[in-house]
């Protein structure tokens, strides 16, 4: 339980120092409305260690987020707050009745913050920051409930992505990826390749990218992986194929898009589709 506490937060605070408030707020509310189903649903069930590591990690998010929700309603937030410390202490002595009433109150006192203008793209970077580390929890405890965390976080991730507001390419490749995010789930793969996944999404969703590249490298590396490809797939090995092939382009050629486009727009296009879809593609069949 300590290992899910803290493993996830320096990757929170990453995102938490100075979001806008909208956008902090409509992070908050989506995560607890999942959350606190799950828990309900755990606790009618008996299963109160598993709403037990929800309600904590409920109790260590919410505070994260304390200075911008209390400046859209202090109220509301204070009084949250508590009540996200009392459903905790009721699941540690068990008491179901008070926990369901509880969430209850923070799902109607949820719907009384005002959003008007959140980062759609940066909310979607925060929530797949957390379902990578509960993912990893999940497969490797095999843990049902945060699998499930996970895959209904990913689902809702694809319904705010309808709001977001990027250009017509960035917005196919990004949809593309939360879709296939969301079948890598499905299919339990391993949390590596969903980790890379979610990685290369959230340099797209948040307009960051904190490391200085050599580019020159970067394209013969991608060449080597193609040769590397080549041989895998004259030796029937489809699967190290396919692996190479998204290496090459998630954490190689994500890194040249920009460079690329400023020189030829369907260049980049026409490289973006044969790379991230049409080879993969072929390798399946």
């Amino acid at each position: 339980m300590l290992l899910l506490v803290f493993s996830m937060m320096p990757n929170i605070q990453i995102f938490a120092q100075s979001p806008p408030s909208d956008s902090s707020v409509l992070f908050t509310t989506e995560f607890l409305e999942i959350s606190l189903d799950l828990i309900s649903e755990n606790v009618q069930d008996g299963n109160f260690n598993d709403a037990k590591i929800l309600s904590k990690l409920n109790s260590e998010i919410f505070p994260i987020h304390l200075q911008s929700l209390r400046q859209t309603n202090s109220g509301v937030t204070d009084e949250i707050h508590l009540l996200l410390l009392d459903i905790h202490d009721e699941i540690v002595n068990e008491n179901t009745g008070h926990i369901l009433e509880n969430v209850n109150l923070v799902k109607n006192l949820l719907t009384q913050y005002s959003v008007q203008s959140p980062d759609y793209g940066l909310v979607i970077s925060q929530i797949l920051v957390i379902v990578d580390e509960q993912y990893q929890i999940a497969i490797t405890e095999e843990n049902s409930t945060l699998y499930d965390f996970s895959l209904i976080s990913v689902t809702r991730t694809l319904e705010l992505f309808e709001y977001t507001n990027f250009d017509q390419r960035q917005s196919v490749e990004l949809e593309s990826f939360l879709i296939e995010l969301d079948e890598k789930i499905k299919n339990k793969d391993s949390f590596l390749t969903v980790g890379t996944l979610i990685t290369a999404m959230n340099r797209d969703l948040t307009n960051t990218q904190t490391v200085v590249y050599d580019k020159q490298q970067l394209y013969e590396k991608i060449r080597e992986l193609y040769q590397k490809l080549l041989v895998s797939l004259n030796e029937d090995d489809y699967t190290t194929a396919e692996e190479l092939a998204i290496e090459a382009y998630l954490d190689n050629f994500e890194y040249l898009e920009a460079d690329i486009e400023k020189v030829d727009s369907e260049l980049l296009y026409t490289l973006e589709i044969n790379m991230r879809e049409e080879l993969r593609h072929m390798i399946k069949n």
